[in-house]
């Protein structure tokens, strides 16, 4: 569920013109006052945020990856293992591994699709489309960084689907395991 929510504020904030990224993992966090967590946890977050994200993704940790992994794997015997492996699953089908290896929420793919009333996914996927191409101007521009992330980003948007001749945004039918995040140069 929380990869779900995460994937649609990513979506519907593009399709407001508010470009974000942002970065997911596990670890030994406190929680000191209401709503404020502390500790290696949030500080590594930051990091894969600032130093692995780029663009306009959701990068998931080492340790969050390696929880993942290690609940997909074989459970033994008893309810709460064959629960947490269905769980770890339906996460992980949300997940592509990147070009650069990064494992990422794979925000326009087919199990978060599935979560989302169709007729409103489309509509976003197609205003964060427009918005991305209104965006061509900061390539012509001098930053090359920014002008980097939205290519990215439009790459990723090519993997999933494609613009029809009526201007709407369409997903592919194929399946999602396309990688398509190209590393700043």
């Amino acid at each position: 569920m929380g990869f779900a929510i995460c994937a649609r504020v990513i979506l519907q904030g593009l399709a407001k013109g508010y470009p974000l990224r942002g970065a997911v993992e596990v670890g030994v966090a406190t929680d000191v006052f209401r709503h404020e967590v502390y500790g290696p946890a949030l500080i590594e977050a930051s990091r894969i945020e600032q130093e692995e994200a780029h663009s306009m993704r959701v990068v998931i940790g080492r340790g969050l990856r390696g929880l993942l992994n290690e609940a997909v794997a074989p459970p033994v015997a008893g309810v709460v293992p064959v629960m947490e492996q269905h769980f770890a699953r339906r996460a992980m089908s949300m997940l592509v591994t990147d070009t650069d290896d990064a494992l990422a929420l794979d925000f326009l793919g087919q199990t978060v699709r599935a979560g989302i009333d169709e007729r409103m996914f489309i509509e976003a996927a197609t205003q964060a489309h427009r918005v991305l191409m209104s965006a061509k101007q900061l390539w012509r521009d001098d930053n090359p960084r920014i002008a980097d992330k939205y290519r990215s980003a439009l790459a990723y948007f090519a993997t999933r689907g494609h613009m029809t001749l009526s201007g709407e945004w369409t997903p592919h039918l194929l399946r999602d395991d396309k990688p398509w995040f190209a590393a700043p140069r």
